[in-house]
């Protein structure tokens, strides 16, 4: 995921300063426009949980930026893209939580994670690890020194 958060948010960025400047045919534009789906591919296909959270919330930035700034110019145009980009996103979210097995553990570990002060596990080493609402331990990897 190191690489691949920067180059979309770098790729949404430069595409983002081009809207003003009315330059869609460039071939800098058409290299961000690849990079998009492919890091989404990345972490698609890598089950990266993550790159795919990481991901929605700076497309959603950006659709935001855009209806901020453009929603007064061309309303129904403007609504209609946001329509479908949020449905299209939902959709595909919901999809791959309902097929992916790991996604309800992941929102299990992060209920049990956020509770730092209640458990010993996150303060104290050698301690016992805890276990999330479905059974599971909850584990941690330490960083090498």
């Amino acid at each position: 995921m190191g690489f691949c958060i920067p180059a979309l948010a770098v790729a949404l960025g430069q595409l983002y300063n081009q809207i003003p400047k009315e330059k869609w045919l460039t071939w800098a534009n058409v290299v961000y426009l690849c990079t998009i789906p492919l890091v989404l591919f990345v972490f698609y296909s890598e089950n990266i949980k993550n790159g795919v959270l990481y991901s929605f919330l700076f497309i959603l930035i950006f659709i935001g930026l855009i209806t901020y700034r453009y929603f007064k110019a061309a309303p129904v145009k403007i609504g209609v893209l946001l329509v479908i980009a949020i449905l299209g996103s939902t959709i595909f979210i919901k999809y791959r939580i309902d097929q992916n097995a790991s996604w309800p553990s992941f929102f299990a570990h992060a209920k049990v994670a956020v509770q730092t002060e209640r458990i010993d596990a996150w303060r104290v080493c050698d301690s016992e690890l805890p276990e999330n609402d479905l059974g599971e331990l909850v584990r941690y990897k330490l960083l090498p020194n």
